[in-house]
């Protein structure tokens, strides 16, 4: 991983500026080495997965809460929704997964 001593660095990786993944189909997707930061609709979407981080800012080790099941909810196109996950399989629709610092 890159060093992320510089604040503006570690906030331009913190809004997903490690890359992204457009997804349009129901395949599976998993991140390694990283997590989904955003996920911004593209279309009018439903999920079958998304998988939380487990995040260790506080030295927990814990799931973190943004994980809750989503499966059946419509996401409408042009939504942007923020939080920590590993892995994400669309239901319908198309999404762009934006990635940050594991």
């Amino acid at each position: 991983m890159a060093n992320l001593s510089n604040p503006a660095t570690a906030n331009q990786a913190a809004f997903g500026q490690l890359g992204c993944e457009f997804q349009g189909g129901t395949g599976a997707f998993t991140v390694t080495d990283r997590v989904i930061v955003a996920i911004q609709f593209t279309e009018d979407s439903t999920l079958t997965t998304l998988t939380p981080a487990t995040d260790d800012f506080c030295g927990t080790g814990t799931t973190g809460v943004n994980g809750d099941n989503m499966a059946g909810d419509t996401f409408p196109k042009g939504l942007t929704i923020y939080g920590r996950w590993t892995a994400l399989r669309l239901a319908t629709g198309a999404a762009i997964a934006y990635f940050g610092p594991e």
